[in-house]
């Protein structure tokens, strides 16, 4: 009991503060596992085969020269942290819609289908919000089918 009370103090002195961040940084890890989406996500009822982009690597090249994008498929992307989210579809050739969702997976803003862009000058698609976590790619027409509207959640498969 006497060792674990040193122990106890012993870390106080040389910094608590390093064992709160890293406890804080493990919860958040648990909260956004992108493992927990790849294969699989549910949005109002619909069943997406999923794909993760959440490296910069994977991120960066998205859903680009991709011919097509059955209506149940989708891509997420993971940010980091609560952001602006920022878009460029350079050599995406298949139309999309994007949903951006906040830190809760709450569906916050849409921009509904958006063009192929093959040109060198490709329009830049941003969230209003700077408190985007999450954007979910899906075929053009997508949010019209599922009647999606903000405040719908994203989740899991179980």
């Amino acid at each position: 009991m006497m060792n674990h009370l040193c122990l106890l103090l012993f870390l106080l002195v040389l910094g608590v503060q390093n064992i709160t961040v890293d406890a804080m940084a493990d919860e958040v890890m648990e909260i956004v596992n992108p493992k927990d989406y790849q294969g699989c996500l549910q949005l109002a009822h619909q069943t997406f085969t999923n794909e993760v982009a959440d490296t910069p690597k994977k991120m960066q090249k998205g859903l680009m020269f991709r011919q097509s994008l059955p209506e149940n498929a989708s891509m997420l992307f993971i940010f980091p942290q609560s952001q602006q989210a920022n878009f460029w579809m350079k050599n995406t050739l298949i139309p999309l819609d994007m949903l951006f969702f906040d830190e809760n997976r709450v569906l916050r803003e849409i921009k509904n289908d958006i063009p192929p862009c093959i040109t060198e000058e490709c329009p830049i698609y941003q969230s209003i919000s700077d408190n985007i976590r999450f954007v979910l790619e899906v075929s053009a027409g997508t949010v019209r089918r599922l009647n999606l509207h903000p405040g719908e959640k994203f989740n899991a498969c179980p």
